[in-house]
């Protein structure tokens, strides 16, 4: 999004909506201190510190304006509405492959948030050959998401507990990344995945389009 999206985005009719959570991205400024900030209408605001940009979450009834509080401080460059995402009940082999995918995908743009809810909709049900593996991966991108929101210390631990659980659960040879002992930021995720797996989760996707 850009600054011609502006006028079209927000109105100064503004409505009242049901509750919803959206997700906006705004490109970093490097003198931002989150208690300067305040989302006017925002009834939850959580910010996550990514290199080049900002993930602002809120959850609003007035998104017109929270994106005017916004404009008033940041380039806006993203803007995403949070659909709920349901668990899968016994996941497939590739549905939990695919859910993967979009992890390592997620991961390479730090959206570090959404690969934890992306990994624990199959998680949940996963049968116990799964379990553990899934449970590591999503600690790891907590650990991550924690770290942006300057959580430092519960960031460090999870990292720790997930790379322990990692080791335990016999699957840590689907892991491609070079994974360190110790908590650093950001990971970008890489899984063993078949080729096959890959296009035809792309494929799906496309035609979902």
């Amino acid at each position: 999004m850009n600054e011609d999206m502006k006028g079209a985005t927000v109105t100064k009719n503004d409505f009242r909506e049901p509750l919803s959570r959206y997700i906006i991205e705004v490109k970093r400024n490097r003198n931002f201190v989150r208690s300067t900030i305040e989302i006017l209408e925002a009834k939850k605001t959580v910010f996550r510190i990514k290199d080049t940009t900002i993930e602002i979450d809120v959850v609003t009834d007035s998104i017109s304006k929270v994106l005017e509080s916004i404009y008033s401080s940041f380039l806006i460059v993203d803007i995403r509405k949070v659909q709920e995402r349901k668990h899968i009940a016994n996941p497939s082999l590739f549905e939990i492959l695919s859910s993967m995918l979009e992890c390592e995908i997620l991961s390479c743009s730090e959206r570090f948030w959404e690969c934890h809810t992306v990994l624990e909709s199959v998680w949940m049900h996963s049968g116990i050959e799964y379990k553990s593996f899934l449970q590591s991966i999503i600690l790891f991108s907590s650990s991550q998401a924690k770290y942006q929101m300057s959580n430092t210390d519960a960031a460090e631990r999870m990292y720790l507990r997930a790379h322990t659980m990692l080791l335990k659960s016999g699957k840590s040879n689907m892991v491609l990344t070079d994974l360190k002992d110790d908590f650093y930021y950001p990971i970008y995720l890489r899984f063993n995945i078949p080729n096959e797996v890959r296009i035809n989760s792309y494929l799906r996707h496309f035609n979902a389009l």
